[in-house]
This record gives structure tokens, sequence and C-alpha cells, in this order.
């Protein structure tokens, strides 16, 4: 019997989380093509991408205290123009690392809403609200680091026009 159902056989079942195909393990449905039993690890990835993105985010804070500063000397007496380009190079720098931290934060919330934050798989209304809370954080924090790059994006074009 070439192609015939036998009878140990199981009838294929329905998708156990949304994206998933029928009769076929998550790990191999959710691989994107590499090895089947090595799905990504998208929640790995989410967590790395928005932790590099706060050190990011702290690293612009920093230069732009240490080097985005006028020193003391300098509200006494007449300071150089070296000490001028030093302070606008420490805002740019600074803009610099904010934007990406603001970047690498939005991706990870974007990771998260798009591949680890699945269904909760039961109906109670404790895990749906418990799921709706964790899905409304996350778009919150993207939505907070995507203003975080148009702010910093139009403060450093404005800065840099008012200079020309």
């Amino acid at each position: 019997m070439l192609g015939g159902s036998y009878p140990d056989e199981k009838a294929p079942t329905s998708p156990q989380r949304p994206g998933s195909i029928a009769g076929v393990p998550a790990q191999v449905s959710g691989s994107f093509g590499q090895h089947p039993g090595r799905p990504v690890p998208w929640g790995l990835v989410a967590v790395a991408a928005q932790g590099a993105g706060l050190v990011m985010l702290f690293l612009g804070t920093l230069i732009m205290v240490v080097f985005g500063s006028f020193p003391a000397d300098c509200f006494t007496s007449t300071c150089s123009t070296s000490t001028a380009a030093g302070v606008q190079y420490g805002i740019l720098a600074s803009g610099i690392f904010w934007t990406v931290g603001a970047f690498g934060i939005a991706v990870g919330s974007a990771i998260k809403l798009q591949f680890t934050l699945l269904d909760p798989g039961s109906n109670t209304a404790e895990a749906t609200a418990r799921y709706l809370d964790r899905r409304r954080a996350e778009l919150i924090l993207l939505i907070v680091a995507i203003v975080i790059l148009l702010v910093v994006t139009l403060a450093l074009a404005t800065a840099t026009a008012s200079h020309v």
C-alpha cells in the first residue's frame, strides 16, 4: 500500500502557536531555513539588542557630560576656539551614541513583539491580561525609542545647521 495511512499513524494536528505549520514541530517551522534542531533564539537576540542599546545611551550621556560641556575656567575667562570645537564634537559624538542606542532598544522591542511574545495558549483571563500587558509595554518602549531617535536627529540637525 503505497501512500496509504497506517493504523498507528496520527492525523495531523492543528498548529500549537501562531505562525507554526500544522504537523511540523515548532523547532522546524520557526527556524527560517536554519538547521531544524536549532531555532533562532529571538528572546536572547532581543535582550542583547536592548542591553546594547542601553549601554550606548549611557555612553552617549557620559560623552555629553565629559566632552560636551565647557570647562570651569571658561566661565571666568575667555576660552580658545579649540574648546568650543571640542564641545561641539562631544555633542555630535553623544548624539551618534544616542541614535545607535535608541535604535538598539527599538530593534529589541520589535523582535520581542514579533517573535517572542506569543499567544499564551490558555484562555484564562489572567494569562491573556499578562500577555496584553507585556505587548503593550514593548510597544510603548518601541514608540519611546522612535521618539528619542527623532528628537536626537532634530537636535543634531538644528545644532549643525546653526553653526554653518
